[in-house]
């Protein structure tokens, strides 16, 4: 009943246009729009990254990081350059969303956390995948993952404003896992992301999910997520065969697809989850 009144409380504010929706930062935001222009220079991103130091450090440490060998770089004219322009504006993009994920409660922050570090695993994974099974770009898919859980940032904002919302956390935790996704998209469009990305938190939830094609950006974020989920579950659950989708179809894997028993997807994985962390 929770999710239901949760539902009809999320749709009453998207009709009345009241659904408070968060804004990324603006250095994320001016970032993306110069990214998507193939012709800008090095020099030019790097000026508008080092408006933000915070962001500015944590590229040049991500470039850095083990994850690259080589000569370290001393500026971030070097850093995006090594990095490239797909992984400077996913990495960007993260560390602004990483600001945004906050809330008061104490509940409200634990679920919060918690869909972070699962968006951090899953777009680590998903950038993998990218890689190694399809011709996308890995970083494009890493953004995807890190976006597939990100309704959850307006849903916590309504909460907050709605304190009769969350008079029994547990069946309010399951009510805004039923209802991410949708608002997900809503939220990704008003952000200005292309359909692709912005479809990713519905399209990745389907495991049914037919189309004609190579995989696309939701299908290696649903197999990371499936993968996540059963990295942690409980013994029993494990035990069980893993759910089938049609993703796993489309990448060439099979049902019991486990990353951490191939030595390469592995390493790479490894070194994914190093670039996120930096």
């Amino acid at each position: 009943m929770k999710s239901l009144y949760l539902w009809l409380t999320v749709v009453d504010a998207l009709n009345r246009d009241e659904l408070t929706l968060p804004t990324l930062p603006d250095v994320a935001l001016r970032v993306s729009r110069m990214c998507a222009d193939p012709d800008v220079s090095a020099a030019r991103l790097a000026r508008e990254i080092a408006t933000d130091p915070a962001s500015a450090a944590r590229l040049l440490r991500a470039a850095n990081s083990a994850a690259y060998g080589g000569r370290p770089v001393a500026d971030l004219q070097q850093a995006i350059a090594r990095l490239g322009l797909p992984l400077t504006r996913t990495l960007v993009t993260r560390y602004a969303l990483e600001q945004i994920h906050v809330a008061r409660s104490p509940e409200l922050v634990r679920i919060l956390r918690a869909s972070w570090v699962r968006s951090l695993e899953v777009a680590a994974l998903a950038a993998v995948l990218a890689r190694s099974r399809t011709p996308l770009n890995p970083a494009t898919a890493m953004l995807a993952g890190l976006l597939r859980e990100i309704g959850l940032l307006p849903l916590v904002g309504l909460v907050e404003a709605r304190p009769e919302l969350n008079d029994r956390p547990a069946e309010l935790e399951a009510g805004l896992s039923n209802l991410h996704a949708r608002v997900g998209v809503h939220l990704l469009r008003a952000w200005n992301f292309p359909d692709e990305l912005a479809q990713v938190p519905v399209l990745s939830a389907d495991l049914e999910r037919q189309r004609d094609g190579p995989a696309d950006y939701a299908d290696v974020v649903c197999v990371a997520a499936l993968q996540q989920q059963r990295e942690h579950a409980g013994l029993l659950a494990r035990l069980v065969p893993p759910p089938h989708s049609a993703s796993h179809d489309r990448l060439g894997l099979p049902p019991r697809f486990n990353p951490a028993r191939d030595a390469r997807t592995a390493t790479q994985l490894a070194a994914e989850r190093v670039l996120l962390s930096a």
